[in-house]
């Protein structure tokens, strides 16, 4: 019976050449050897090219129309009648989401 070596046997379950299985190995034992960790490369990640940006004058408006609820119609501000308020008045591009996540519907400075 021939003997089989574990890197063959490696090599063929996780359908890879010896070759890489040779380096993942010798990588490992130089990271055991110097107390570091293998380094894998990150994940690519899609920016988006639509992405609306809001300068200060814009933060202002939203947290302006956010204290007008609060000041003029005695009321407290969901997220959807802010977002339909911002479209009516001022033409707002943005999504609900975006509301909530920008720094003038917390109030925020």
């Amino acid at each position: 019976m021939p003997k089989v070596f574990r890197s063959d046997r490696v090599a063929v379950v996780t359908g890879i050449s010896l070759h890489t299985v040779a380096n993942i190995v010798k990588e490992g034992n130089l990271a055991k050897a110097s107390f570091t960790k293998i380094v894998t490369p990150g994940k690519n990640r899609k920016t988006r090219e639509d992405k609306i940006i809001m300068d200060d004058f814009d933060v202002g408006v939203l947290r302006r129309k956010n204290h007008e609820f609060y000041t003029m119609k005695k009321e407290i501000p969901t997220i959807k009648k802010l977002h339909t308020v911002l479209k009516e008045e001022i033409e707002f591009k943005g999504s609900r989401e975006y509301d909530k996540q920008s720094k003038g519907f917390n109030g925020e400075e």
